[in-house]
């Protein structure tokens, strides 16, 4: 038996909007992974002193797994693009349904990025701050 087609639903359309949402979001927390490597590595003497070593290993291991976490979601999007594509314009029940469920274990994984993004900016702002600061204490 042929399961009959149907136009892709609006719950669909609009998860797909979210998702267009969450692969920009992606490609700037990849540009600001950059840029927080490159603002180590700036301040890279200061912080292998004993005082910052530490944090810095820490640091430096939170950011790789970001990157990591970051890269395996890009994926998961863009298999969830791929299969919206492969779809057209019309989608059986089980393939809605699919995207359904794929989106659900999207949303968590995008959020919980997002969270650890933030914290790990907040980690890095505050250690470079404190070497900013000994820096001035040390100069006058």
């Amino acid at each position: 038996m042929m399961k009959s087609k149907h136009d892709i639903s609006e719950h669909i359309l609009q998860d797909l909007n979210k998702v267009k949402t969450w692969t920009s979001d992606l490609e700037f927390y990849k540009s600001e992974c950059s840029f927080l490597h490159k603002l180590l590595d700036n301040y890279f003497n200061r912080l292998t002193t004993p005082r910052h070593i530490d944090s810095l290993k820490h640091i430096e291991h939170e950011l790789v797994m970001l990157e990591e976490e970051r890269h395996a979601i890009d994926k998961q999007l863009g298999s969830y693009m791929s299969k919206v594509k492969s779809t057209a314009e019309a989608m059986d029940d089980d393939e809605q349904k699919d995207l359904e469920e794929r989106y659900g274990k999207l949303w968590p994984l995008m959020e919980e990025l997002t969270q650890k993004t933030r914290n790990v900016k907040k980690e890095i702002y505050a250690i470079i701050e404190k070497v900013i600061e000994e820096d001035e204490l040390y100069d006058v």
